[in-house]
């Protein structure tokens, strides 16, 4: 038997800002959440990620709503598998 292949997901990246910029992210994943979407700030190096996810799949109806929601462009990122 071979190992189980972990399937591949999904993380909305709806920002990235400088680490030194923690009250906008909370700023930012605040406002995604007034819109009923769950934000989460992950740090990276000197920055901090503000995504949605990890998903299953990629869904083009939560990316309009955070593009509605923050006025940005996220961008799905590919996370594992």
């Amino acid at each position: 038997l071979q190992p189980a292949v972990p399937a591949p997901r999904w993380v909305l990246q709806v920002a990235s800002v400088g680490s030194d910029r923690q009250a906008a992210a909370e700023t930012l994943v605040r406002r995604l959440g007034s819109a009923g979407l769950t934000a989460r700030i992950v740090p990276s190096g000197r920055s901090l990620v503000i995504g949605i996810g990890p998903l299953a799949q990629r869904d083009e109806r939560l990316a309009a709503a955070a593009r509605r929601a923050a006025n940005v462009t996220p961008r799905w990122v590919r996370v594992g598998g």
